[in-house]
């Protein structure tokens, strides 16, 4: 199944795209070349050797296979490559109670994410002037079907119950980590497969929340595990730490004398084209500035939200997003790092 993955192409084709000048890549293109080249070598090999070495030649590459298929790889090579090496636990523990208000929540971020992408519309002049937009009508009448306007955070509700075409503009930059949280909501719910890595640089979908909306409907089955959770989260902090790092050294932000320390020293482990987390077919220190932000901004949505999601499972009943990001982060949900 790995094989028919969007995440196995995408890091195949990056691997191919960077091999000239990150060793890490030229390891994974050519194991990956092999893998798939395999067949072909094993049909010209039987066609022009005895049985006997064929059948020699057919156990070594097997064998090869599996043992570099099984050997463990390097951290960074997990972070920039593939993204992240997931668990395959499938065991979760969700009270009723929590289940039903993150099931909830997730109608509440779709909405937010659809809403920002519509007044961002508005915005920028992309509506015609004999359309009427009724993004506001539709989306509060799916979540009065539901009953979630008493699960709705004060601010949300402000921003839910404007007119169309009245967000202020930093509500608007928000989309970035409504688009996020969704992302993660759906595949916590099993609705996705696979999370996109970070790698892979996920941008703003809000087709994906457009998706969840017109669905309705959320499978019964498990949530993520505990540990896939964990997984998701620490990987995310992971990217975090490397853009605040990367914005530092740009003096795009500042940093109190230890943190400049832990920053200098980090950098100095990563920095590289064959040790740099890849964002994409770059490197953070080979982005833009406008993509190092936004690269930062989707990491730290996904770490808090994950962090969040994980924080719920060893929870009776559910605590809001806000109030947790308080409890537990000391800031507030939406502020910059």
């Amino acid at each position: 199944m790995w094989m028919v993955s969007r995440r196995f192409w995408k890091s195949y084709w990056v691997s191919l795209v960077r091999s000239g000048k990150d060793k890490r890549a030229r390891g994974v293109a050519w194991r990956i070349t092999l893998f798939l080249g395999y067949p072909l070598l094993a049909g010209v090999v039987l066609l022009t050797l005895p049985l006997s070495a064929v059948t020699y030649a057919l156990a070594m590459g097997v064998r090869f296979l599996v043992h570099r298929g099984n050997r463990q790889q390097s951290e960074v090579l997990n972070l920039s490559i593939t993204g992240m090496h997931l668990s395959n636990s499938t065991e979760s523990s969700v009270t009723p109670s929590v289940k039903q208000y993150v099931e909830g929540r997730a109608y509440i971020v779709a909405s937010l994410a659809v809403r920002a992408g519509s007044e961002a519309a508005i915005r920028h002049g992309h509506v015609p002037d004999n359309v009427e937009v009724i993004t506001r009508q539709k989306l509060n009448s799916i979540l009065r079907e539901r009953g979630l306007w008493a699960t709705i955070e004060p601010s949300e509700n402000e921003l839910l119950g404007s007119a169309d075409g009245e967000w202020p503009a930093d509500a608007i930059e928000e989309a970035p980590t409504w688009s996020e949280q969704n992302r993660v909501l759906r595949w916590v719910l099993r609705l996705d497969e696979e999370l996109m890595p970070l790698a892979h640089f996920p941008r703003v979908d809000y087709g994906l929340a457009r998706d969840f909306l017109e669905r309705r409907v959320i499978a019964a089955g498990r949530w993520r595990s505990l540990r896939e959770i964990c997984d998701v989260r620490d990987s995310a902090w992971r990217f975090v730490a490397r853009a605040v790092a990367e914005l530092h050294k740009r003096h795009l932000i500042s940093l109190d004398d230890e943190s400049k320390k832990w920053a200098s020293d980090f950098l100095g482990q990563v920095e590289g084209p064959s040790r740099d987390f890849l964002v994409g077919t770059k490197t953070v220190g080979e982005l833009d500035e406008k993509d190092l932000r936004l690269v930062g901004e989707i990491a730290l949505a996904r770490a808090r939200y994950a962090a969040y999601l994980a924080g719920l499972q060893e929870m009776i009943e559910p605590v809001g997003f806000d109030e947790w990001c308080r409890t537990h982060l000391g800031v507030q949900a939406q502020d910059e790092e």
